[in-house]
């Protein structure tokens, strides 16, 4: 990417972060995604979905595997694990498109309020969705030096160097924000 903010001998740099990793096991908080899979088998995807199933996906393959007789077995699902997910564990569902995500109060920081809920459920789906579309950045604080030669003093030459860097912003709002107050810090 180019250069964001730029002052005398001080450069900003936003680049997209290629070494991220799997913000759903860094991050505390995020909501917990339930995909589908065939409920009878024990192959990789229902390995895939556990990892990212959280502590309710043993209830969600319960679920599944009690509804194939139903004639519309995803929404029945769906419909049922919203309402014990609401009712026993006090937490909030969301569906977006084929997929659905879950937070509970413990995932909150303890919190009741379904509206503080809620909006977590939201702002963590949008997180999620930002790290699987690849909006993750870094930045990078470069200073310009003069360099010349000991042995030559007539061969001079400026480069950009490295002063501060920092990576795993997820989102280009939070990343600007994070590259602005280092340059503000370093200037």
């Amino acid at each position: 990417m180019d250069t964001l903010l730029e002052k005398g001998d001080l450069r900003v740099r936003l680049l997209p972060d290629e070494l991220h990793r799997d913000i759903r096991a860094e991050l505390d908080g995020l909501p917990h995604e339930l995909r589908e899979f065939d409920p009878h088998s024990y192959g990789r995807d229902r390995r895939e979905a556990r990892e990212v199933g959280g502590p309710l996906f043993d209830e969600y393959a319960w679920f599944l595997r009690r509804s194939w007789w139903r004639d519309d077995p995803q929404d029945w699902v769906a419909k049922v694990f919203r309402r014990y997910v609401e009712i026993v564990h006090g937490g909030v569902v969301e569906t977006v498109g084929r997929r659905t995500f879950y937070l509970l109060p413990e995932d909150a920081g303890g919190t009741v309020d379904k509206d503080v809920l809620r909006s977590d459920l939201v702002s963590g789906v949008d997180t999620i969705r930002k790290w699987e579309d690849g909006e993750v950045y870094s930045y990078v604080v470069e200073r310009l030096v003069e360099w010349a030669r000991l042995d030559d003093l007539g061969i001079r030459r400026k480069t950009w160097e490295h002063e501060d860097s920092c990576g795993g912003y997820i989102g280009y709002e939070h990343a600007v924000e994070a590259a602005t107050e280092a340059f503000e810090y370093a200037n």
